[in-house]
Formats: structure tokens, sequence, C-alpha cells
């Protein structure tokens, strides 16, 4: 086992966040990183330029129906938190240092959420699809990208709610979304929901003279390998599924960026990788050993 493994078995959770909340401070502040705290009281007179808009849906998955109302609470909860953010030149947004650790105390409820490349549940849950937002409104807005992951899998498929290649988890003091603002000018970040989606959008004081195209190449697919458990209590012969098998993905995109003065930057993406998993089946002792034998 690992070190991490055995911190993991061994070091109480808590712990083991506050030491890695240790860490990125301590990190932040010999890289000087200047995290935007400022919102605007009067965003329409003060930003009247939109830069970008991205938006998706709400989807409520087979088997998850019972956290659409908690995933719609913790959506429109973190989106209160991040709405009508100022980032200055220079400055750094960070999701987790403007919205906080998502607590029941903090209103947050048990939602949906991918643990260990498998669906749970845990409080503050299914906030992802935020992240995934406001990842494609940095990119849209040209905006540094300093911090994204993806999801570790590839859970929904052709149904998933993200774009390939475009998608951004989070996890507190763990997997952050952070990006910058390089522009000359402030520039104002908004977020919100309906019951059906959740919308981010970048809005300037003056016009922003660019335009952004993000390509995603076709994706590389990797088949899992199966795997098989003999499980005495299944009839002689017998064979279950435990637990379907998915494809892993490795995603490439670019940032494209078209200035007015016809110039053009092309910026290749951190890629995308959602491992493969396992399809395994229980077996009875005696197909377990035909199985071997074949």
């Amino acid at each position: 086992m690992n070190l991490r493994g055995l911190a993991r078995r061994y070091v109480p959770s808590t712990a083991r966040l506050q030491l890695r909340l240790l860490v990125r401070a301590l990190d932040d502040k010999h890289q000087n990183v200047r995290f935007t705290k400022s919102r605007c009281e009067d965003p329409t007179r003060e930003f009247p330029n939109l830069v970008c808009r991205y938006k998706r849906p709400i989807i409520d998955y087979a088997g998850q129906t019972q956290f659409g109302a908690a995933k719609r609470h913790n959506l429109a909860l973190i989106a209160s938190k991040l709405t009508s953010t100022v980032i200055q030149p220079g400055e750094t947004f960070s999701i987790w240092h403007l919205a906080g650790q998502p607590t029941q105390r903090a209103g947050y409820m048990y939602a949906a959420g991918l643990h260990n490349r498998q669906v749970t549940g845990d409080v503050g849950g299914s906030t992802c699809l935020m992240s995934t937002v406001l990842y494609n409104v940095g990119l849209l807005g040209a905006m540094d990208v300093t911090e994204r992951h993806c999801h570790s899998i590839d859970l929904y498929g052709e149904d998933r709610y993200f774009e390939l290649g475009r998608d951004a988890s989070i996890e507190y003091g763990y997997l952050d979304l952070r990006f910058s603002n390089p522009h000359p000018f402030p520039v104002l970040l908004t977020a919100e929901t309906t019951p059906n989606s959740v919308i981010g959008a970048l809005y300037s004081p003056v016009p922003h003279g660019f335009s952004v195209e993000v390509e995603v190449d076709s994706p590389v697919v990797t088949q899992p390998e199966e795997q098989f458990v003999v499980d005495q209590r299944l009839t002689d012969g017998m064979i279950t599924v435990v637990q379907d098998s998915k494809s892993g993905l490795r995603v490439t995109a670019r940032q494209i960026i078209r200035y007015g003065d016809g110039s053009v930057r092309e910026e290749t993406l951190p890629g995308s990788l959602h491992h493969p998993v396992p399809g395994i089946v229980a077996v009875s002792s005696l197909a377990a050993t035909n199985r071997v034998s074949t």
C-alpha cells in the first residue's frame, strides 16, 4: 500500500483535510496568489458588456431521482456565494475561497456525488455541474485557467451532463477550479440556476475585443478488462453482474482566441482522462472453474 493509501486508512479525514488546506495556503502564499473577494452592487451599470455566457442542463439520472431537490438546492446555494464576483486584473477566482466548505451548517444538503470512481452521496454533492459551467465561462472569457480537474470516470456516457473535454470536478480542499484575469480591465462573473439549468456568464466594463472557440478532438477509447469474483452463495453454474463496465476516454481540447486586430492565439488545454471501469461478475465456484479452464 502506498503512502496515500496508508494515510486514507489510518489518518482521520478531518486531519487529512486540515493538512491539505495548510499545504495549499502555504503554496498560495509562496506563489503570491491574489484571490478575489469583491462583489459588485450594481452590475448592470458597471459591467454592461457581455463577454460570454454558458449554460448546461440539470439532469435527474435513473437511481438518483431522490436527490433531485437536494441537487437543485445545493446548486442554487453555491451560485449565491459565487455570483456578482468582480475579478480585477491579476486576481484569481477560486470556487472554494469564495464558497467555503460545503457543510450542513452552511446550508448544504445530502446529494449524489462521485468518489473513488463510484456514485455515492455527500453533503454538498452535485455541485460539480456549477464548476463545469464556470470552467467553460473561464475558457470562453479568455481567462487563464490555473487549476481544473476532470471527473475520474465518464459515468453517464452519451447522457453525460457536460461536453467532453470541458468538465471540471471539485472537492473541498482537494480539487478546486481557479482562473485568473489576464485582461487590463476587471470582469464580473455571474452564476445562476433555474429548475432545469445552470447558467454562468462573464461581463466587462468595456468592449472586450476578442472571441473564443473551444475545439475538442475525438476521444480515444480504452476498453476495460472484465473481473470476476467467486460467490459461494450462488447456485453452481450461475453468473450475475455486479458492476457494469464503462469505457475509459482520453480527450484533448484546444482554446482558440481571435482578437480584433486579426491575430489568433491557440492554447492546448489540459487533457481529460476518464478511467475505464471494469465489469465485475460474481460466479459460483463451478462457473469460476469453467471460466479458468476455457
